[in-house]
C-alpha cells in the first residue's frame, strides 16, 4: 500500500510539472465568474420566465452549460495526457520499470484524473454559489418539479450540490471509457476521437429510446446517459421514466464501470514495453 501511495505522488507530482493543475485551478476561478454574471444577466433580462423560477433558471443555465461541457474537455484532456501519450511518447518505460505492478500504475491515474475533476468541480461551485448568494441575497431557489406537480425549494448551496453529485457517475464513466481507448490505442488523437464519439452516441441513443414507447422502460436502464438522467431525476425527487428504479440504474452504473475497467485493465497489462 506504502508503494501505491508513492506511485500517486509520482502522478500528481507529473501533472504539477506539467503546470497542469494551475491551468485547471484558474479555469476553475475564472469561468465561474464569467459564466454565473453572464447567465445572471441574460435570464434578467428574459420576459418570458416568471420572476419567481429566474434564479433556479440562472442557476440550472450554469451548471447544464456552463459546467458539463468545459468538465468533459478536462476529462478527454487529462485521460489523454495521463495514459495514452505515455504510451505514444515512450515515458511509460520509466514506470514500468519501477516495482510496481501494472494494476497500480492504471489505478494511481484513474485515481489522479477522478481526484483532479473533483478538485475543478469544489471550486466551481464553490466560486458559483458565492456569486449567487450574493446576487440573490441568500434566498432560495423554486424549482418546478412536473412528477410532484408544485415547486420543490432549494438552498442554492444544496441545489448545487446535487447537481454535481447527480453528473459525477456519468463523469466516473467517461473517464474509465477513455481509460479503455488509452490501453487499447497509443494514439492521443483517435483516443480523443473515439472520446467525441461516445458522447455523440451515447447522447443520440438516449434521445431515440425515450422517445420510443414501444421499448419496454427496463431496456431504458442500459443506456449510460438514461440510466444517468434516472440517478439525476431521483435526487431531485423527480421521476424521469415509468418504472425507473434507482437501485436497478445504480447496479447498470457499476456493472458498465466494472466492465470497462477491467477490459482496459487487461489491455493496459498485455501492453509490451519492446512494442513501444
Amino acid at each position: 500500500m506504502n508503494n501505491f501511495g508513492n506511485l500517486l505522488k509520482f502522478e500528481f507530482k507529473k501533472l504539477k510539472q506539467r503546470n497542469i493543475f494551475k491551468l485547471i485551478i484558474l479555469c476553475a476561478i475564472i469561468l465561474p465568474i464569467i459564466t454565473s454574471l453572464s447567465a445572471y444577466f441574460t435570464v434578467k433580462e428574459n420576459v418570458d420566465i416568471q420572476p419567481v423560477y429566474k434564479s433556479y433558471a440562472t442557476v440550472n443555465y450554469v451548471i447544464e452549460n456552463d459546467f458539463f461541457g468545459p468538465t468533459m474537455i478536462i476529462i478527454f484532456a487529462l485521460s489523454t495526457i495521463i495514459i495514452c501519450e505515455e504510451f505514444s511518447k515512450g515515458t511509460i518505460k520509466q514506470l514500468f520499470t519501477k516495482p510496481y505492478k501494472k494494476d497500480y500504475h492504471l489505478l494511481s491515474k484513474y485515481i489522479v484524473v477522478c481526484c483532479t475533476v473533483l478538485l475543478y468541480s469544489l471550486i466551481f461551485v464553490s466560486i458559483s454559489t458565492l456569486i449567487f448568494e450574493v446576487l440573490y441575497h441568500f434566498q432560495n431557489l423554486n424549482v418546478p418539479n412536473e412528477y410532484l406537480n408544485q415547486d420543490i425549494s432549494y438552498s442554492i448551496p444544496k441545489f448545487m450540490i446535487l447537481s454535481i453529485i447527480s453528473v459525477i457517475p456519468q463523469f466516473l464513466f467517461y473517464i474509465v471509457i477513455l481509460f479503455f481507448w488509452g490501453a487499447l490505442t497509443n494514439n492521443p488523437f483517435v483516443m480523443i476521437i473515439y472520446g467525441f464519439l461516445l458522447v455523440i452516441i451515447d447522447n443520440a441513443l438516449a434521445m431515440v429510446l425515450t422517445n420510443t414507447e414501444a421499448i419496454p422502460s427496463f431496456i431504458l436502464n442500459f443506456n449510460i446517459s438514461v440510466c444517468c438522467s434516472n440517478i439525476d431525476s431521483y435526487i431531485f425527487k423527480e421521476k424521469m421514466f415509468e418504472g425507473a428504479n434507482l437501485w436497478i440504474n445504480i447496479i447498470v452504473l457499476f456493472i458498465y464501470l466494472s466492465v470497462f475497467l477491467s477490459l482496459g485493465r487487461r489491455f493496459f497489462r498485455n501492453k509490451e514495453i519492446q512494442n513501444i
